[in-house]
């Protein structure tokens, strides 16, 4: 049953080409040396190449996809007047406009809403502006108004913040 290692084959081993033993032996033998022999490396194993006329008759060209033709399209206009060409360099101010992109954190781009001048007067102690030799300097320069509660009007308050002269307070809201 048990068959000797000399007896037994690789499946396949009929296409295979036969390997001598007593290189397998010398190897086997010899430990890590391998011998070369003059016969082995002589071989190569190149193919030949395809004759086209033998593969169009087998058959194993592949079928290409069928190419669809195609329009050509031709501009109409590839020329222009010497006119355009200098009404075109006459007219140059899109190039010369700053490009109004956004920062690229949200810090800054706080900043570069907040940071104009009247932003600033208006709202100098805003949470990204923080440095205490600003706060102190505004702080000395605060000017306090005292007002009692029943002396202070809507005509008042307007001609404080500077919006209108007169108010009519008879003038009721929209939708009511």
């Amino acid at each position: 049953m048990a068959k000797s290692l000399d007896a037994m084959e690789a499946p396949g081993a009929e296409h295979d080409i036969p390997m001598e033993t007593e290189d397998v032996a010398a190897t086997a033998i010899a430990g890590l040396v391998i011998p070369t022999t003059a016969g082995l490396a002589n071989e190569s194993f190149t193919l030949e190449p395809l004759d086209a006329a033998a593969v169009a008759v087998a058959g194993i060209e592949k079928p290409g996809r069928p190419k669809r033709k195609r329009r050509l399209i031709v501009d109409e206009q590839k020329n222009i007047s010497g006119d355009e060409m200098k009404g075109n360099m006459a007219e140059y101010r899109d190039t010369l406009q700053p490009l109004d992109l956004a920062p690229p954190t949200r810090k800054l781009m706080r900043l570069k809403e907040t940071g104009t001048a009247d932003k600033l007067f208006a709202i100098p102690g805003c949470a990204h502006l923080r440095a205490q030799n600003l706060l102190k300097l505004y702080r000395s320069h605060l000017v306090y108004h005292v007002y009692s509660a029943s002396a202070l009007t809507g005509d008042q308050i307007r001609k404080d913040l500077d919006m209108a002269e007169h108010v009519d307070d008879n003038i009721e809201p929209e939708g009511s």
